[in-house]
C-alpha cells in the first residue's frame, strides 16, 4: 500500500487549483471523513504530504522493491542472471 499522507488543507488547496477536475470540491469532506489510513500491520509506504512527486515516486519504489525483494540487493542482483 502507496498511502500519501495528506491533510485536508492540503488536499482541499490542490483541488481547488485544478480546473476541470471530475471531483467537486464539495465532496472533499465526505471522503476525509470516510477515509481510512492503513494500519501498521498493513505495512504501508507512508509517502509526506509535502514531497515532490520525484520524491514520491523514489520512495514508492524503494518501498515496492523491498516488498519484491525482502532479502536486500544483494540477492535480486544474484537473481538477475
Amino acid at each position: 500500500i502507496v498511502y500519501p499522507e495528506l491533510t485536508f488543507e492540503i488536499v482541499a488547496e490542490r483541488l481547488a487549483a485544478r480546473e476541470g477536475h471530475f471531483m467537486p470540491p464539495s465532496l472533499l469532506k465526505s471522503q476525509f471523513a470516510t477515509l481510512e489510513p492503513p494500519s501498521a500491520e498493513e505495512s504501508p509506504c507512508l509517502i509526506p504530504g509535502l514531497a515532490t512527486v520525484q520524491e514520491g515516486v523514489a520512495l514508492a519504489a524503494d518501498a515496492l522493491a523491498d516488498v519484491e525483494n525482502p532479502h536486500g540487493p544483494s540477492e535480486r542482483d544474484d537473481n538477475a542472471s
